[in-house]
């Protein structure tokens, strides 16, 4: 997959990201700062991407090198052409202290 990380925003890279990992079994929720940048349609502006998974990061780490991005160490992920970072956070997917487990 051919994408120009130096221009792509947030919705589109989260997008491709969610993509790719599902591609390879890998579910992940978006949540975080990118959520509330795409609903204010950038009125809020999140320069990473917070996702939650139960698969582990050794998991992660071939699947995103595929795209460009490498481990930083623990669970960042960084493609020095993008901008953006890509940061596993710890399940549960949570609204406050209420975790969600229906999607």
């Amino acid at each position: 997959m051919k994408v120009d990380w130096e221009n792509v925003g947030i919705k589109k890279m989260a997008a491709i990201i969610s993509e790719h990992l599902k591609k390879n079994g890998i579910e992940a929720v978006l949540v975080g700062g990118a959520c509330v940048s795409i609903y204010s349609d950038n009125k809020y502006i999140s320069y990473d991407i917070d996702l939650i998974t139960t698969s582990s990061i050794k998991t992660i780490i071939p699947v995103l090198e595929q795209l460009g991005f490498k481990n930083t160490g623990g669970r960042l992920f960084k493609n020095p052409k993008c901008k953006f970072l890509i940061d596993f956070v710890a399940p549960p997917v949570s609204i406050g202290d209420a975790p969600v487990s229906e999607f």
